[in-house]
């Protein structure tokens, strides 16, 4: 493959929508715990894992900047 197509696939591979971020790394057993329960939190109020996170974040952050 040469220097200019792989350089183009590297590109697209990276391309993000506006406003999204680089995800979360879970790594280790606590980690692995947390993602597990964000999993269920998920499943149980019908959203994705991705909102789920999105929205457990603002409350605490709500939560926390009232305080």
């Amino acid at each position: 493959m040469g220097e200019r197509k792989r350089l183009k696939m590297t590109q697209a591979s990276v391309h993000k929508e506006p406003g999204q971020v680089t995800g979360i790394i879970w790594r280790g057993p606590t980690d692995l715990q947390t993602y597990a329960a964000l999993k269920s939190y998920a499943a149980a109020t019908d959203q994705s894992v991705a909102a789920a996170a999105k929205q457990l974040i603002q409350l605490s952050l709500a939560n926390q900047l009232n305080k």
